[in-house]
């Protein structure tokens, strides 16, 4: 079974470099191996060229076998969700474009979109700010993550637990569709009118349609 599950996470970190949700070292991910350990990826690597055996046990107490490479940096948040949510099958973090730059905004995706049920509510929440790696960080992230399945991290980056029994590669693809999301919501407001820019354009409206009222009752008049 550890073959079948390190070769799932190969994959995983395959298409989400394709996918451009991660580029280089950016980004790590993880799956539950049992009730007390899991595997994630390893310090600076890219995912794309990732083999088998570079993949890292880490114990949920924060130990890892010697010899290894170290795994992320990040590994706190990986262990801390799968601690706290016993459902948690895997972890993705990505630095994926749309979804980070809402995250650097320091805003929640709001249900603006139906799609946004697939984080498990009607928002995305992004969590407080704090260093990578801290222990600090890692309880923000679990508070934006309480009964959702997605985060936005400030300043960061994106954050999803998965419980997915069947691997962490069928679900590969929630990564993608809250970062689509997440563009389609900056898109939306960049175009779109915004509160102060609609109220002038019903203003100026109300004004012509008073203006075209008053013309309309000079010619009836028969004065």
């Amino acid at each position: 079974m550890n073959d079948a599950v390190r070769r799932d996470v190969i994959e995983t970190g395959v298409k989400l470099s394709q996918g451009l949700l991660i580029r280089s070292s950016e980004g790590n991910l993880s799956v539950r191996l049992d009730d007390s350990s899991f595997l994630i990826s390893p310090s600076g690597s890219k995912l794309c060229e990732l083999l088998d055996d570079d993949l890292v046990v880490v114990n949920f107490d924060g130990s890892h076998l010697t010899g290894q490479l170290l795994p992320s940096s990040e590994w706190q948040f990986h262990k801390d969700i799968y601690l706290t949510k016993k459902n948690a099958q895997a972890v993705i973090h990505t630095h994926s474009d749309f979804a980070t730059a809402l995250a650097c905004l320091r805003e929640d995706l709001p249900a603006f979109h139906y799609m946004i049920a697939i984080a498990g509510g009607n928002v995305v929440r992004c969590c407080d700010y704090a260093v990578f790696g801290s222990e600090i960080l890692s309880m923000n992230i679990l508070s934006a993550l309480e009964d959702r399945k997605a985060c936005l991290i400030a300043n960061h980056g994106l954050q999803l637990d998965l419980a997915c029994a069947q691997g962490v590669s069928r679900e590969g693809g929630a990564a993608n569709h809250v970062d689509e999301l997440a563009g389609a919501r900056t898109r939306a407001r960049e175009e779109a009118p915004g509160p102060s820019e609609q109220v002038a354009r019903g203003r100026e409206g109300e004004r012509r349609e008073a203006s075209e009222d008053a013309r309309r009752e000079a010619s009836e008049d028969p004065r």
